[in-house]
């Protein structure tokens, strides 16, 4: 109901606030490597960059990539307080970094306008947030050096034994790839 929503509210955005005022702030990185990087920028509408950062729910697929509907593109922002993620890739071509968060709608009194959800930070052009493309406008933990992908969640959230719980979840996801040689994962903690 209404009261719960709101408490609900309340409750994510008193969180959100007490680590945004902690000394720092617990950050996920997950990276790929030995990848291409994801293709397309922020207005190829059927890029892999575009679909996972701007679409909702698209049902394409490019060549042996996994992931077709976009329904697990949202799944970083169930690990972040904040619900915010960031975003880093880097191809043959470019480099490209983009923060997203989703947060929720609301009417804004001021104007009487309903405010979206999606938030992003990037760099504001003609009205619309694009991914930073010069890398030395990026703080250095989020530059991506390598071919590949890189998600940030920030606010990482998943209590103290996240890193055993984790291992456990790549090993039985991923297992034939593992012990087929295919993929090698390791977990560190800074």
């Amino acid at each position: 109901d209404e009261r719960q929503r709101e408490q609900n509210g309340k409750s994510f955005f008193a969180k959100a606030r007490t680590i945004l005022d902690g000394d720092t702030i617990p950050v996920l990185s997950i990276s790929d490597f030995g990848t291409r990087g994801l293709e397309g920028n922020d207005t190829e509408k059927m890029s892999p960059w575009y679909r996972l950062l701007r679409k909702q729910g698209t049902a394409a697929q490019h060549g042996n990539t996994g992931g077709t509907f976009g329904i697990g593109q949202r799944a970083p922002f169930g690990f972040s307080d904040l619900r915010t993620v960031f975003y880093s890739t880097r191809t043959r071509d470019r480099f490209a970094f983009l923060g997203k968060s989703i947060l929720c709608t609301f009417d804004d009194p001021r104007d009487r306008t309903t405010r979206r959800n999606v938030g992003y930070l990037g760099v504001l052009d003609d009205q619309r947030v694009r991914a930073v493309t010069d890398d030395v406008n990026v703080p250095i933990p989020f530059r991506r050096r390598e071919l590949g992908l890189d998600v940030h969640i920030v606010g990482y959230s998943d209590g103290d034994d996240w890193a055993q719980r984790r291992s456990r979840e790549v090993v039985v996801s991923f297992f034939a790839a593992i012990e087929a040689g295919l993929l090698t994962v390791e977990m560190t903690e800074d």
